[in-house]
């Protein structure tokens, strides 16, 4: 028996005796997905066959790395009820297929079953959740967690081993196509969402997490999909980075490359950012799998096939996958005809709500000035229609708040609220410059009132925060209303003294917090180190003495004030 079958030696040492085997067509084999999931079965009744095109592929290649998408079921794979495979039937075809390949390959090595979980499996029979940016409406991470122990729980036991989620995105342009798979504009919410899922995702040890994309593909030129983004290296690390940092800490397994080039590097063929920076800067040990054909696309920078894949290599791609196309729009307001709908709803003298179902921030001027109430509901989900229909009846207390802005028109883009702080007109000649609703705006059928904040330091040291301390805030809030209801109480930072322009305001600690009928509570709020440093003038991160303005509210439009200091003296 060889040594690499023997599972009572160390792991290192069994692939050290199985890479010494391999060929270089079965190491080829293993770093690519080159076939769909449902190009390998066929089914007949509820009999699944091996299909030839499978069998060839495992001849060529003595073996499968991975296997994408093979409970896939939707118009693109072509899948369906009637000749997909069903929930219950998943188990057993996924062992058909790993034994064939384990049965039919010198090596015999089992291959890996990959599968998109956007918002649940997507695959028949499955649970089917909100969407990102429906979910990051909660500002509820330990709900997202939970929700990810449920996804990675039902892929598991169908004999999946790779969940692809889309965690890192941050949108800031929504005209982009991929909206929906973003969880906020927010760099910092986005990251408290990535590290809840990222630990719910592997919380068992049976699935490892994939996440999506690396990086900036949330801000392409002009909203094309995979277009290129025009960004330096502080804006990557202030608004792009900070999911996969989370995510990192976190023990994610896997990350996928963006389409996208930055600053004229595609991402696939970028060894400072899939080495450099995510190997050796955050410690990511995990894979970097390939999003579909972009190796193929580095053909357009070196034609030669050998070259072009070599690029991939050397930049840090462990694994390939085919391709993927998705739509962008270049208006973001209504269809003509749904505003006519809401026109002659209105002639009708009768109070109307809008609940808008949508995957991006749409331009909604009319409605706002019109409408007597409006309901985002984003994609909600399979139990939406519950949802929105408790909420309108006033069965639930709706808590949500918006994880981006809203804007007035698509002339206006960007209106994502963590702008630079600098001296510019911020209105246009025929438009006001900000967003209709602004990020972290959420009504509740409770009225919330904020009414004090205090700090339990008024000036830290930089010392004291790099070993640890912390500024702490105690914020109270009252509910004015005769309904309990949940608040996300918000702190943002304005940080006055700095070697670089900052931001206008930056979210840096929420808490979400139940407060019953006519009650007043206080709420904890903290911020540190990792909060308050900057990727300073000197190109790294570092903690600038200065002062910083705290604001406290609802929304990124904030109701409470104050300022703390960091110094570099001993006090």
């Amino acid at each position: 028996m060889s040594r690499y079958l023997d599972d009572r030696l160390d792991t290192e040492e069994r692939v050290a005796d199985l890479l010494a085997q391999m060929t270089l067509e079965e190491k080829c084999g293993q770093l690519n997905q080159r076939l769909y999931g449902w190009q390998a079965f066929e089914r007949v009744g509820e009999s699944f066959d091996v299909t030839s095109k499978f069998q060839d592929e495992v001849a060529k290649f003595g073996g499968i790395g991975a296997l994408y998408g093979l409970f896939r079921a939707d118009p693109w794979s072509g899948m369906n009820q009637e000749n997909g495979i069903s929930r219950a039937n998943s188990a057993r075809v996924a062992n058909q297929l790993q034994k064939y390949v384990m049965e039919n390959s010198r090596l015999g090595i089992p291959m890996l079953f990959s599968e998109e979980v956007p918002h649940g499996h997507q695959a028949l029979d499955s649970e089917s959740y909100p969407v990102n940016l429906a979910r990051g409406a909660s500002f509820n991470t330990a709900l997202q967690r939970e929700i990810a122990e449920a996804i990675a729980a039902e892929i598991s036991d169908k004999g999946v081993h790779l969940a692809l989620a889309s965690a890192l995105d941050i949108l800031r342009d929504p005209r982009w196509g991929r909206a929906e798979e973003c969880f906020s504009e927010d760099p910092f919410l986005a990251a408290e969402f990535t590290k809840a899922i990222t630990t719910g995702f592997q919380a068992s040890g049976r699935v490892a997490v994939i996440l999506k994309h690396f990086a900036a593909q949330g801000e392409p030129i002009g909203g094309h999909n995979s277009g290129p983004v025009s960004i330096g290296m502080r804006e990557l690390r202030e608004i792009f980075l900070p999911p996969m940092v989370a995510a990192a800490e976190a023990g994610a397994l896997g990350v996928m490359a963006a389409y996208n080039e930055i600053d004229g590097v595609p991402c696939h063929a970028n060894g400072e950012l899939l080495t450099g920076i995510l190997r050796e800067e955050l410690g990511f040990d995990g894979i970097v799998m390939a999003d579909g054909c972009a190796l193929d696309r580095l053909l357009a920078m070196n034609p030669d096939v050998r070259k072009a894949g070599a690029m991939a290599l050397a930049a840090g791609v462990d694994l390939s996958l085919w391709d993927e196309v998705f739509p962008n729009l270049a208006d973001l307001a209504l269809p003509a005809v749904q505003l006519e709908l809401f026109q002659a709803l209105k002639k009708q003298g009768k109070p109307v709500v809008v609940v808008l179902v949508q995957g991006r921030p749409n331009a909604i001027p009319e409605l706002s000035e019109q409408a007597d109430a409006l309901l985002t509901a984003w994609y909600p989900g399979a139990q939406g229609g519950i949802a929105v229909a408790e909420t309108l009846f006033g069965i639930v207390n709706p808590s949500g708040k918006l994880p981006v802005s809203i804007p007035r028109s698509s002339g206006q883009l960007p209106v994502y609220y963590n702008q630079k702080a600098g001296e510019y007109k911020e209105d246009y000649f025929d438009e006001r410059g900000a967003a209709l609703y602004p990020f972290g705006h959420g009504l509740s059928y409770s009225d919330f009132a904020y009414q004090e904040i205090q700090a339990t330091h008024q000036s830290r040291t930089v010392a004291e925060l790099e070993s640890g301390e912390k500024f702490r805030f105690t914020v109270t809030v009252q509910n004015r209303a005769k309904r309990a209801g949940s608040e996300v109480v918000q702190l943002y930072i304005h940080d006055q003294e700095a070697s670089i322009t900052r931001r206008k305001k930056e979210l840096k600690a929420f808490q979400k917090v139940k407060i019953g009928a006519n009650e007043t509570i206080e709420v904890t709020l903290e911020i540190g180190l990792a909060e308050l440093q900057i990727w300073s003038i000197r190109n790294r991160w570092e903690l600038e003495p200065g002062t910083v303005r705290i604001f406290v509210g609802g929304s990124s439009v904030t109701a409470l004030e104050t300022v703390i200091e960091i110094t570099n003296g001993v006090r």
